[in-house]
């Protein structure tokens, strides 16, 4: 397990690391969602996926949480 402030940017994952990355609940707290997205493309092998969930935008949760940047 390793544990990395999803926020400092470069992400400390060498390339091809994972064949597969979630990131579920965890966009809408990032400050900047493109470069995250960014970042979590080239850990990935060339058939490798990447899966993301956030809670949507029209449900009371998603602004429930005074953590979420983004809805």
């Amino acid at each position: 397990m390793l544990l990395c402030d999803l926020d400092r940017i470069p992400y400390p994952f060498a390339d091809n690391s994972f064949e597969e990355l979630r990131a579920i609940h965890v966009i809408e707290h990032v400050a900047d969602v493109i470069k995250s997205m960014e970042e979590f493309s080239p850990p990935g092998s060339a058939r490798g996926r990447v899966r993301i969930e956030t809670p949507h935008y029209t449900d009371f949760s998603s602004f429930c949480d005074p953590t979420h940047r983004w809805h």
